[in-house]
């Protein structure tokens, strides 16, 4: 793996300006033979040598701080690229945005009512429906679009984060990503 992380000031230390010639004593020297910045980086031959190097630090901030955002998006971008559509990265993706302590967000697939079985007379079998007054529950049958999952995979949220509108808008658009398309979910309270 790359290490995009370069400490500016360490690297520019460890190349002389043109100019400059590495003397006897181990410093670096500039041709009239003063000491500019030795091996320790801040034995500078005239007395102020800490205001040129905070001066050198301060000319370098910008790009160290620029390096810094560069390293920090690198691995946000090797985070993001190791998540998939699979429930297992679903969930750790999820529990890093929202529950990162407890991690207590789970997904399940979400299971249909299945409807009531009637035989057939060739199946020799006999089924009773009672009226109202025989005092039993009604039966009901249904079409068999009524048995059809609304959804394919329920996102089950701890009690504690409550399914505001904001909330769901974010974890939509978290799951939306990696999730495969045509899937539908729905959240629910645990």
């Amino acid at each position: 793996m790359t290490n995009y992380h370069i400490n500016f000031f360490e690297y520019l230390r460890s190349f002389p300006l043109h100019s400059l010639v590495f003397g006897e004593d181990g410093t670096w020297q500039t041709a009239d033979g003063e000491d500019w910045v030795g091996e320790d980086g801040i034995a500078w031959g005239t007395g102020g040598y800490n205001i040129h190097l905070a001066w050198i630090k301060s000319m370098l901030a910008p790009l160290q701080s620029l390096n810094v955002r560069l390293v920090d998006f690198v691995e946000d971008v090797r985070y993001h690229m190791h998540l998939t559509g699979q429930v297992i990265y679903l969930e750790h993706y999820l529990n890093d945005l929202f529950d990162p302590a407890e991690r207590r967000i789970y997904i399940e697939d979400d299971t249909p009512t299945l409807p009531v079985h009637l035989f057939n007379k060739a199946d020799g079998l006999s089924l009773t429906i009672y009226n109202k007054a025989d005092a039993e529950p009604p039966l009901f049958i249904y079409n068999a679009a009524d048995f059809v999952s609304q959804f394919d995979f329920i996102v089950f949220v701890p009690s504690a984060i409550s399914l505001t509108s904001t909330f769901t808008s974010q974890a939509s658009a978290a799951i939306n990503r990696y999730k495969q398309a045509g899937k539908r979910y729905n959240f629910e309270n645990f």
